[in-house]
C-alpha cells in the first residue's frame, strides 16, 4: 500500500471528484491547482514525495468553485 501505484488511484479519484463539481469541465491545470493548493504540508513527507504534502480531498471539494483559497483569501467570484 505504498508508492506511485497506490498514489495514482487516490489522486485520480480526487481529480474526478473535483471535476464532478463542474457542468463545463475546466482545463487539467485547474484540477491540478485545486488539488495541490489544498494539500496539507507534512514534515514526514519532506524529500519523500513530490509535493511534500498529504492529499486532502475534503478541503479541495469544500473550497473548489467557492472563490476562496485554501487559506481563506478571496480569489475570484464563485465558479470562476
Amino acid at each position: 500500500m505504498t508508492g506511485t501505484s497506490q498514489a495514482t488511484a487516490f489522486v485520480s479519484g480526487a481529480a474526478a471528484l473535483v471535476l464532478s463539481k463542474y457542468q463545463t469541465p475546466p482545463g487539467y491545470e485547474h484540477i491540478v491547482k485545486a488539488i495541490l493548493s489544498t494539500n496539507i504540508t507534512e514534515p514526514q513527507f519532506i524529500n519523500k514525495t513530490r509535493s511534500e504534502a498529504q492529499l486532502n480531498i475534503y478541503r479541495a471539494l469544500a473550497i473548489e468553485g467557492s472563490g476562496v483559497s485554501a487559506f481563506g483569501q478571496i480569489t475570484s467570484t464563485p465558479n470562476d
